[in-house]
């Protein structure tokens, strides 16, 4: 089969985004001075970011929404990017994943998250079959560490998107990761199942040092280039196939499967 394109799976969101003036005291009241509604997510960023683009790459936009106004609205959102949407899977009784965003102009973004349909999505939303009978070249999941069902731990120590994963690869598509800054005890666990059937891996510095258990900088000067280097060559040497890109506002890294970097 000639493959092209990127299925774009994962986080779909709804962003709502609330300008106050300030940050309340707790019990106090904060008004509301302009509010903004997108999607958001992984999945939702690479498809619009790639459709604004105009790359002419087919895209599949692929997750779970709920049976509400905002899973319409992200279902009007790819209608409006002229993208199709059979590959969003509509979940019953489950809200659409949606984020209330405090932003005090300037300042601070605080992050209300509801992750409904998102933490819903499993594997078997990716039947084995799935697949084969796409004609996609890259399988993009975003983000891992964001996504409750796929993301469990199992007793024999894998995970939903590991399985998943594996399934892109055996039919000879590439598989792209991109993680979340999100601190949970189980982060390397679950990162650690998925990297033998991972080609990329994207993260920043703070989810490198969480996955292989070493603290984050605690500022931006305390980045040490070797140290990032070294630290990714460790969850290379756990499987990750051809590159890991690491991102940070001082420093972009790409760290070879071959040695380049």
């Amino acid at each position: 089969m000639s493959r092209s394109g990127i299925i774009c799976a994962g986080n779909w969101i709804v962003d709502i985004v609330h300008q106050i003036g300030e940050w309340p005291r707790e019990s106090d009241l904060a008004r509301i001075e302009g509010q903004e509604m997108d999607i958001g997510g992984g999945a939702a960023n690479v498809t619009s970011a790639l459709t604004k683009l105009d790359t002419g790459l087919p895209l599949w936009p692929m997750g779970a929404i709920g049976e509400d106004d905002y899973g319409n609205f992200i279902l009007n959102r790819c209608v409006e990017m002229g993208l199709p949407t059979e590959l969003l899977r509509v979940k019953a009784g489950v809200a659409s994943a949606h984020t209330h965003v405090m932003s005090v102009t300037g300042r601070s973004r605080t992050f209300f998250y509801q992750g409904g349909a998102n933490d819903a999505l499993s594997a078997a939303d990716f039947e084995p079959n799935f697949f084969r009978s796409s004609s996609a070249k890259i399988f993009y999941l975003g983000y891992l560490t964001l996504l409750a069902e796929l993301d469990r731990v199992t007793a024999e120590g894998s995970t939903g998107a590991a399985t998943v994963l594996q399934r892109a690869r055996k039919a000879s598509l590439i598989t792209c990761v991109d993680l979340v800054s999100v601190d949970r005890p189980d982060l390397r666990d679950g990162l650690i199942a998925a990297l033998p059937h991972i080609d990329y891996l994207i993260l920043n510095e703070i989810e490198l040092a969480r996955a292989c258990n070493h603290p984050p900088p605690a500022t931006h000067s305390d980045l040490d280039e070797a140290a990032l280097i070294e630290m990714a060559k460790t969850l290379i040497n756990h499987g990750v196939k051809r590159a890991i890109i690491l991102h940070c506002p001082e420093i972009a890294l790409w760290i070879g499967t071959d040695g380049q970097v």
